[in-house]
This record gives C-alpha cells, structure tokens and sequence, in this order.
C-alpha cells in the first residue's frame, strides 16, 4: 500500500512539473507579433459609407476602407469610432489586412452585401441618420481619419427611398464637407439582401471620384460654305465612343491656369490656354509616353512636348501662333472648345490625372463670348466653380491677331490671384467663326504691372501639453508640443526666415522657419523637438512673425487644463475670431473639436503625468513616474522637508501645507 502511495504521489510530482515545464516552454515556440508600425494621416481613409441602409433594410448599414499607399497594412486592432457611441466602438479584428491600393469592407450583417464578402462583420446599432462623426485610429492610437468632423447633418448620402450611399470624391483630402456626395446611381456595384443593386460602389471605385481617363475614337465631317462676306457656314458631324479608364485623382502638379474657350476679339476660333508649373522644378512633357491634355469629348486632344519651368508658365495656341500675336506660343494645336458642357483633362506620362478644368460638366464657370474675357484660375487650388473668374480687363497681358489688348494674361500672373471670387459664367452656345485676320504681326507687348496676391499664412493649431507620442519618437514629453500653420492664401509662400515664437520678450529662444514652400490649403507642422519651443502649460502665447519681424498671427492662452487640450480653429478657414479652446488634436489635418479628458479612444498608450509643468520638479518626483507612479509619497516629503520650511498639521487636504 505504502508503494502504491509513494508511486502515484511520485507520478502526480513528474506530471505536475512536466506540465509547468510545457506552459513555461509555450511562449518560445508561440508566434511572435511584430510591433504595430505608425501609420501616417490619410495613409487609410473612410471612403464611403451606406449610413441609410439599404432598400432590403435601413439596418443594413455599411462602411468602406481604401489604402492609399502602395503596400498592404495590417488593420489588427485599429479602430472606428462614433461621437455618440453608437455603433460602439469598432475594433478590426487581430490579422486583418487591407492590401496596397485596395478595400476593407465593412458590414453590420453578412448579407448587407449580398455578393461580397465582408472583411468584417462589425454588428452594433445603427449609424445616426442626423449625422455623427467617425474617426479612425491605429493601433498606437493615432488619428488617421475622420468623416463628417463637424458634426452636423451626414453631407450627403441618403435613407429612403433612395438608399445612396456617402462617396468621397478625393482619397488623398482630408475629410471636408465638400469632399463628399452621393452615389450617382448610374456607377454601381454589389445586392443588398433582396439581391436589388445597391446604390453605391463597395470594393470598387466611387463614382464620385473625378478621376476618368476618356479615351474617345471620334470621325468628324466638315462641310464649310466661304462667301465674299469671309462668313463660314459649317456642318459638323461627330460620332463619339468614349472608353473610360479610371485612375488616380487630381495631383496638381502642374494647373490648367487659364483657358480662352471663347477665342479673342479678332477670331472667335483664336483659342488658347495656359498651363502653369506651381513647383520648384522643371518638368519636361516629353519624357516616357508624353503628357496629355484632353477634352473630354475628345477634341482637342493635345500630345504635349518641350519643357514647362518650375514657376512658369506654357501656353498653347490654337491653329497657329498670330492668336496671342505678341508672345510666341509653346505649343501649336487644333481643334476647338465646345462653348458649354466641355471638360479639359491634364493626364502625366504615365496616365495619371493631374488637372480638370470644368470637372462638372456643365457651362464654363467663367470666361465671356461677348467680352472674350478668359476664364483665369484664382490659384494653386482644385477645380470647382469658385476656382475661376473672368478676366474683366483689369489687369491684361498680349494682343490678339490684330493688335488689339486681350481680355487676358498669357503668360502672367492670373488677376484672378488678386481678387475675391465672384464667378459668373455667360455663355452663347452659338458661335460665329470669322477666319479672315491680319497676318502682320506687330510686336509691341503692352504689359500692366501686377501687385502680388496677399499671402495669408496663419497659426491654425498648438498643443502645449501633450499626452500622445505626436511626434513618433518614442517618447511622451514637450518635444510632442506642436504649432500647426496653414496658407489660406491663393499662392504658395516660402517660410524661410519667418518665425514662430511663445509671448514676446520672455520664455524660449524664437525659431527661424527653414526654407520650405508651403501650397495653398496646406497644413505644416512644427514639434517641439524641432523648434525647440516650450508652450507653459500656465498659460503663454504662441506668435507668428514675417522675415521683417512683422507679427503676422498671435494667440494667448490662459491654464491648460488637461493633456492633449488642443487650442484650434473652427472651422480652419484663416477666420482670425473662430479659435476653440476645446479642439482634438490633428496634427496635418482639419481641425476637429474635442470634448475634453476621456474623449480619445481607448488603448491610449503611456499617458503624461497630469501635473503642468509650471509646477516645481520635486512634485513630478513625488507624483510621477517612475519615482511616483502617481501615490503620493509622504516619506519623500518628511524625509528631509523640502527647502527646510515649517510642516502645518491637521491640514486635511491631499497636500500639506509648508510655511515658509
């Protein structure tokens, strides 16, 4: 018995070890996961969202990620979330990828699309038919993303009885109101439930995306009746079968700048258009298969060649060079802009779109038959309605084929860069071409001297105390303290030799802005890592100061009252009145309002100590990591006393009280 008992006692010892043996040897052999990698704003984008369910049922809500990058991302554990919490916070499950240039699919159902297969089933409740605004966060925490970020209504999409879905109209904008419609029901893809087609495009291509390649074959027959009067009768027949290719968005690499749709005083068939390199490098069409402009009914379609400068300009001449007579043209081409519901595309050597000029469609949005004023951009700015004005013969530039000033600038600074948009478009569809001209050319060039548009640079956002790794370092500390600057101007602006500062007179050394060109609308950011710049969470100003040591921007601020207290303005229109002191923090991003502690998402990784820096250091040693790891620590304090003052007692209170 005593041998039984000593053999299973035995046997129970070598198994209990073996087990401990096999659960500390586990790890070795378990996966390893590699660290989550920092992904940048817009490197991922909520890209259209079905928030009015479908037909087959308003619960069948759906979302679309797109990868704006060329690499696949893994999504393990990032995370979608709503203002009012519902649907709860979505977290992508741990081995999702969303592949270089493609689609996560999103669904609260498994048949909300019946035909496509969903890369996550999220559930919840439904999405807000008021509005609400969506964030996406890595893995780190890092706000990537946002759709409808003022939170009002949902900018378009809609319920029923329609059921289209929210499209974003450009993957590499940030998110904006303008930057979104709805499906247009003629681009579609996928069934809901009841296997109906669904009124937006999952895992395809947005119809609202500008981005179409027209490739059109086209045979035109002319019959022309010349009389002694040089009037031209002409009979066109055009038979059109456009292929359309999709490719990315607008670049702005170099603009369609001003386009002459209307012909001049001398011919109405004296078109032209001008193109403009807003960077600092020259580009030559020539290289590979040659740049493109193209109209979208196919004529003109012009095979560009030679060479624009960086900060110049290249202009195009229709027939011949007598059209702006004074100032030889780069190009020579043929064929003519309809006066209405012509669309101008600018593709590179490799087919990618670069620029639109009238991407709607529909009439010009400026330019005149009956002053033959041409249709001027108003800067380095994406193509809308409000991003042209017509050339009312304030500012000219050139001469047409018979001497006389045009209504226009070739080859010069826009006046539309000068000026507040007022667009008005006035077209005649009808018009009369007169082909007889003077062929003597004349070459004395009458140039108004232009004034420079205003370059309206702002301090658009700063965080003095922050309570994230903004700057990717590794490290939470005031080098993550950032200024975020803006141009709301119509030009691009080099910073070199502004400076950025806190309150005159006192605290940091001012920093002297590097040489770097800053294009209109967009964002820069300046950490304090780089500039040096320590913004006293007591309270301080942040200033912005021209080369002259003009003060251009100013903002002063009282107590910070808890990390990652973001000071913005909303909107960031450059509105010198609209600052908020209750801002989330988006650095290279649009502005977004917070709602103070406990707002961000969960999973915020290694939070500052909250204790302002204007306190002295001894409190972060009592309070803070890794000394304190926030217990309040009386030993340190009786220990020694701090600067030898008097302890007052029966004071109940987290602090005790020193007399000095």
């Amino acid at each position: 018995m005593n041998h039984s008992r000593s053999f299973w006692r035995n046997f129970l010892f070598l198994t209990l070890i073996a087990a401990l043996c096999s659960a500390l040897a586990m790890p070795l052999f378990a996966p390893v996961r590699a660290a989550p990698v920092q992904a940048n704003a817009l490197d991922v984008v909520i890209n259209e969202v079905a928030w009015g369910g479908t037909a087959a049922s308003t619960s069948d809500e759906w979302l679309e990620l797109y990868n704006n990058t060329s690499t696949d991302i893994d999504l393990s554990n990032w995370t979608i979330v709503t203002s009012d919490g519902m649907p709860t916070t979505i977290i992508i499950p741990s081995g999702s990828i969303i592949p270089g240039n493609g689609y996560f699919l999103l669904e609260r159902t498994e048949a909300t699309v019946n035909n496509i297969t969903a890369d996550y089933v999220y559930g919840g409740s439904n999405f807000g038919n008021g509005g609400e605004t969506l964030s996406l966060f890595d893995e780190l925490s890092n706000l990537i993303d946002t759709v409808n970020m003022d939170g009002g209504s949902w900018p378009s999409g809609s319920g029923s009885p329609t059921f289209a879905s929210m499209e974003r109209r450009n993957s590499l904008t940030a998110d904006d109101d303008s930057n979104w419609v709805s499906n247009d029901n003629i681009t579609v893809n996928g069934l809901d439930a009841n296997n109906n087609p669904l009124r937006g495009t999952p895992k395809q291509v947005n119809s609202a995306t500008l981005a179409l390649t027209p490739s059109p074959t086209s045979t035109e027959t002319i019959t022309s009746t010349i009389t002694n009067t040089a009037a031209v009768t002409a009979t066109s027949t055009r038979t059109t079968t456009p292929t359309i290719t999709q490719t990315s968005l607008p670049t702005l690499e170099v603009l369609i700048n001003e386009v002459a749709w209307a012909g001049t005083a001398a011919s109405t068939s004296d078109e032209w258009i001008e193109l403009y390199n807003p960077g600092p490098f020259d580009i030559d069409f020539s290289v590979g298969s040659g740049w493109v402009l193209q109209a979208a009914d196919g004529t003109p379609t012009i095979n560009l060649t030679g060479v624009i400068p960086a900060g110049g300009y290249y202009l195009l001449e229709r027939t011949d060079d007598f059209t702006v007579s004074d100032i030889v043209a780069d190009q020579i081409y043929s064929g003519d802009l309809g006066n209405s519901n012509e669309i101008l595309y600018l593709f590179d050597s490799s087919g990618l779109l670069i620029d639109t000029a009238n991407s709607n469609g529909g009439a010009w949005p400026a330019g005149s038959t009956s002053t033959f004023g041409t249709m001027e951009r108003r800067g380095v700015i994406a193509d809308n309605d409000t991003a042209w004005i017509t050339n009312t013969g304030v500012v000219q530039n050139g001469l047409d084929a018979n001497g006389n000033p045009l209504r226009g600038t070739p080859k010069n600074l826009n006046w539309a860069t000068t000026v507040t948009a007022t667009p008005s478009a006035t077209s005649t569809p009808s018009r009369t071409p007169t082909p007889t001209r003077t062929s003597t050319r004349t070459l004395t060039p009458s140039r108004t001297p232009t004034s420079a548009p205003a370059q309206l640079i702002a301090i658009n956002e700063f965080v003095p105390r922050p309570g994230r790794d903004w700057n990717n370092d590794g490290l939470i500390n005031s080098g993550d303290e950032f200024i975020e600057v803006i141009n709301h101007g119509t030009i691009s602006v080099n910073l070199s030799g502004w400076t950025l500062d806190d309150e005159a007179n006192t605290g940091s050394k001012p920093f002297v802005l590097p040489s770097r060109v800053i294009q209109p609308g967009e964002r820069i950011v300046f950490y304090g890592s780089q500039t040096g710049l320590l913004l006293s969470d007591g309270g301080d100003g942040v200033r912005l100061l021209k080369p002259n040591g003009s003060l251009i921007d100013a903002y002063n601020y009282k107590v910070v009252n808890y990390p990652d207290q973001s000071f913005c303005r909303l909107p960031d229109n450059g509105g010198l009145d609209s600052w908020n002191t209750n801002c989330y923090p988006t650095p290279g991003l649009s502005n977004s309002l917070g709602s103070g502690p406990g707002s961000s998402s969960s999973g915020t990784v290694d939070a500052l100590c909250p204790i302002a820096d204007t306190l002295p250091q001894e409190f972060y040693l009592a309070e803070c990591n890794p000394f304190g790891n926030n217990i309040w620590s009386r030993f340190y304090w009786d220990n020694t006393g701090w600067y030898g003052e008097m302890n007052l007692p029966n004071i109940n209170d987290k602090w005790d009280v020193f007399a000095d």
